[in-house]
């Protein structure tokens, strides 16, 4: 019981911009993985980029999107802030040698991990914006070519072997 005591008063609550953040990471995942994975249409892209795109340019989205990356971005500064002057939190450039407590190197592997958290989430922020951008070009350019008649001429032929030369499409 006296154990049970200890983890209830050492437990440490996750503040509320971190659950915000981590929710936002989750949410940029899913639709990372939606935006690369294999689709099995040009009608399934299409719908799927103008599904995600209907829904950023609502407000209450592109509000909370923004906002989020602004709060990232703040954690982000915060974090590397606090590791900016590790080698002499550490003692390493200390004149004075020291022990460096595990309460220390904890808070100190906590703010590494919360820079690592906020850097991937503002990259993938960026992948995704750019991802839907893509997947939206190639959407139009699949429609335009099958509307024109099909694949452009001259492409490279899907399943042809690596290192034979390509046999040209008669009518060339």
């Amino acid at each position: 019981s006296l154990h049970k005591l200890h983890c209830r008063t050492t437990r440490v609550i996750m503040e509320p911009g971190w659950i915000v953040l981590l929710f936002s990471l989750f949410v940029q995942m899913f639709f990372t993985c939606l935006l690369v994975a294999p689709l099995p249409s040009n009608a399934v892209r299409g719908f799927l980029v103008e599904a995600i795109q209907s829904l950023t340019e609502k407000p209450g989205v592109k509000y909370a999107v923004w906002g989020t990356f602004a709060l990232n971005i703040f954690y982000f500064w915060y974090t590397i802030e606090g590791l900016q002057h590790m080698g002499r939190d550490l003692g390493i450039l200390s004149p004075v040698a020291y022990a460096i407590t595990c309460e220390a190197k904890q808070d100190m592997f906590r703010q590494e991990r919360n820079a690592l958290i906020c850097g991937a989430s503002l990259f993938l922020w960026f992948v995704l914006r750019r991802l839907v951008d893509i997947q939206g070009k190639l959407h139009e350019s699949r429609a335009m070519h099958k509307a024109a008649g099909g694949a452009p001429k001259g492409g490279v032929p899907m399943g042809m072997p690596v290192g034979q030369p390509a046999k040209p499409i008669k009518g060339e």
